[in-house]
């Protein structure tokens, strides 16, 4: 199992690393996330691309992203996983233009 922490780290560096679509190398990103096993964030961004929240687009010939189409999950994901704070995520994401509809907390199923 994926730990949520090496997640975290992955998905907070695609967030602030964010430009518009642009790729990061996989190795790039790993060293980046600053995990203490690099297995645990090569784990993590496998996980991201498939799991609970799949907001991350992996292409062995360009890189990891974030997928354009799920950014507010990835979102969701940093404040509901990570605890990272959403004014912050707003004033750093600014482009997003799903902010007026985006609701933080998602419905109970």
């Amino acid at each position: 199992m994926v730990k949520t922490e090496a997640m975290c780290a992955v998905l907070s560096v695609l967030v602030n690393q964010h430009q518009y679509g642009t790729p990061l190398s996989q190795d790039d990103l790993v060293k980046r996330a600053a995990v203490e096993h690099e297995g645990d964030a090569k784990d993590a961004i496998e996980e991201l691309a498939r799991a609970e929240y799949p907001c991350v687009r992996v292409n062995p010939a360009q890189g990891v992203l974030l997928d354009n189409s799920r950014f507010g999950e990835a979102l969701d994901f940093l404040v509901l996983k990570c605890n990272r704070d959403p004014q912050e995520l707003k004033w750093r994401c600014s482009h997003y233009e799903g902010w007026h509809t985006h609701e933080w907390w998602p419905p109970d199923k």
